[in-house]
């Protein structure tokens, strides 16, 4: 195979670099040495694009790893890490796989080790090419079951993928049953709880295993029956991983005042808060305002997303305007024969019904979360770019 010459950093684990590495590494096609560095802090600030692709942690005389050494694997998701040391105990060596890291050489380095170590990493960063990103979390929750949240997520992944393309992933935190395999007509073979199990070494590769690809140019994380078992440093860690993988993770939220929940929101940059106008609904949307104040979110966050709307049925919205202060981002209509055929077909709008009065509906809402004017999560209202309207 032919491969461009690896981006190579030494970090130097003990201050001095073994003469194996030194006598190798300069005169190797493979590699494009960029240096030499003294400590895990020499990093701190390098925009992404000037980070090594391979960065050889040189531990020399040193017998156990240093505690930076998994946090600095974490940090560092576009670059692959190798270890080098004379330790070749297997408890050593097990340590070295939980920290994350999958490279290791032996020292003193020969030369056919390196070479096929550095054949290894090459091939790996063929195969599963990415880009690091900032991604944005949007919770798409409701008041309780029935109001809309999963044909809502499913398809606003679907508006979000067609501005950003293969850069969208939809997440099931459906709960007590996932839905949107379901909506979507995929068998899911992966799920949430595979990256659970495997939260405190989140590797990339693994992470783009788990997840299941659609051919509306996204990726769908699935979820499952039981998520009782997920903490919040465990969700955490999944979020944060996801949010280097992709620009947009849109997560299907059930309603339930949970550590999900509440997790999640917290990391979320927006939180579509789905109702619809009925007298009883809006006094659980009281209830819940009481909830996200428990848990100290940003009310502005919180963008409340009127679906099925329809004028003159229910609370109308200017009613609204003398029960609550807060704004109506959006309003979603009731359009339920195209909406109906394509979850019993397991499809989205956009391949059913693209021209249905929902779809263009959810891709002007998908605009607005995207425009930079919403980058920091102010809840400006856009209720379908017309009128503005408070309720509370």
């Amino acid at each position: 195979m032919d491969f461009e010459p690896l981006k190579t950093a030494v970090l130097l684990g003990d201050g001095v670099t073994s003469s194996s590495l030194a006598e190798f590494l300069p005169d190797l096609p493979q590699v494009q040495v960029l240096g030499q560095l003294t400590s895990p802090d020499d990093l701190v600030g390098i925009p992404p694009e000037s980070l090594p692709e391979l960065l050889i942690v040189d531990l020399n005389n040193q017998q156990a790893l240093p505690d930076w050494l998994e946090k600095l694997n974490k940090s560092l998701p576009q670059t692959t890490l190798m270890v080098c040391s004379q330790n070749r105990d297997p408890d050593f060596l097990i340590h070295v796989i939980q920290t994350g890291i999958r490279e290791f050489l032996p020292l003193p380095v020969q030369l056919p080790d390196l070479e096929a170590a550095l054949e290894r990493v090459q091939v790996a960063k063929k195969q599963r090419p990415f880009q690091t990103h900032q991604g944005k979390i949007i919770a798409v929750t409701g008041l309780k079951g029935g109001m809309g949240v999963t044909s809502t997520a499913v398809n606003l992944a679907v508006s979000l993928a067609e501005m950003y393309p293969k850069q969208v992933v939809l997440v099931d935190l459906g709960r007590p049953f996932p839905d949107v395999a379901t909506f979507l007509d995929q068998k899911s073979t992966t799920c949430i709880l595979d990256l659970v199990e495997h939260s405190d070494h989140l590797e990339v590769g693994f992470v783009q295993k788990t997840l299941q690809s659609h051919r509306d140019n996204f990726s769908v994380l699935h979820g499952a029956n039981d998520l009782k078992i997920i903490d919040a440093k465990a969700l955490g860690n999944i979020w944060d991983t996801l949010r280097t993988l992709f620009e947009w993770v849109v997560v299907d939220l059930s309603a339930a005042p949970d550590v999900i929940n509440q997790k999640t929101l917290q990391e979320s940059l927006h939180i579509l808060l789905i109702t619809d106008l009925l007298v009883p609904n809006l006094e659980n949307l009281k209830r819940w305002w009481e909830q996200y104040e428990t848990w100290q979110l940003d009310r502005s966050k919180v963008k409340v997303i009127v679906n099925r709307y329809q004028k003159n049925e229910g609370v109308v919205l200017d009613e609204l305007v003398h029960m609550q202060k807060h704004p109506v981002f959006f309003t979603l209509p009731n359009d339920y024969l195209p909406l109906s055929d394509c979850i019993n077909h397991g499809v989205s709008l956009k391949e059913l019904a693209p021209r249905s009065k929902l779809y263009r509906s959810l891709q002007e809402l998908a605009e607005a979360l995207a425009s930079p004017s919403e980058e920091g999560g102010a809840a400006a209202p856009v209720v379908k770019k017309k009128k503005r309207f408070w309720f509370f």
